[in-house]
């Protein structure tokens, strides 16, 4: 993000409120949340948001994918695409394609009067036909790149969030049509395709089990009971937060 590379949020806000501070992002939240709700046995977990922008979480036996620009899927280009111009400078990426904003923007070009993102809501859910329709076919293109994903790394579970799903099942539908059609069928045998089970509480409940996890982590403990004159980091700057 411009004019925050290389500014330590967690040292500002430990600093700020004297305490210990874990920083994560919301859709790795969501993805650990629903990872721990649903168990074990529905890992890997890939958590995929579409709302302002199109964000993922992986969650697989060792844990949450961290640092970097891990699990950024918005910035997967769609090369049928490629007159789409994207806020990184790129063209045809998923999240110029397929966040509502990009959304609504088509629906507006369509009717010719602007129609924001809280419009575009309100039109699916009323059905209009022009909305509708540009959801359904943004949501087949989620599928195609969301397919690829299936064949890299083998989820057992994709859970699928955002107002635009949530407000109607034919998002969810045609992602899921169009992933078990075009990824390999080794990959989709026992693949699960949902929603979230935890609602609007998710990521607040992902912070809360990430915090849990990693003060009980072998590295948390060391950290609890390290003596008083030594220079260990605090935990968040451990984990690269």
């Amino acid at each position: 993000m411009p004019g925050w590379d290389g500014f330590s949020v967690c040292k500002f806000m430990a600093e700020r409120f004297v305490c210990d501070v874990i920083v994560d992002n919301d859709v790795n939240l969501v993805a650990l949340a629903e990872a721990r709700a649903y168990g074990g046995a529905h890992l890997p977990l890939l958590m995929i948001n579409i709302s302002t922008g199109v964000g993922a979480g992986f969650v697989s036996e060792s844990g949450l994918l961290l640092h970097g620009a891990a699990a950024d899927i918005g910035h997967i280009q769609m090369r049928d695409m490629s007159d789409v111009l994207c806020s990184c400078g790129n063209r045809g990426c998923l999240e110029a394609i397929a966040s509502v904003g990009a959304m609504a923007g088509r629906v507006s070009k369509a009717l010719g009067t602007p129609v924001t993102s809280k419009d575009l809501i309100s039109r699916l859910v009323l059905g209009d036909a022009t909305t509708v329709s540009v959801v359904r076919e943004t949501a087949a293109t989620l599928g195609r790149a969301i397919a690829d994903l299936v064949n890299f790394c083998n989820p057992a579970r994709i859970v699928i969030g955002g107002d635009v799903t949530e407000c109607t099942e034919d998002v969810l539908s045609q992602i899921r049509s169009v992933v078990y059609q075009q990824a390999q069928p080794l990959a989709t045998r026992n693949l699960s395709v949902t929603h979230g089970s935890l609602g609007n509480e998710a990521g607040l409940i992902g912070g809360m089990v990430s915090g849990i996890e990693q003060v009980l982590s072998p590295r948390g403990i060391q950290y609890l009971t390290r003596p008083a004159d030594s220079t260990m980091l605090p935990l968040g700057l451990q984990i690269g937060a």
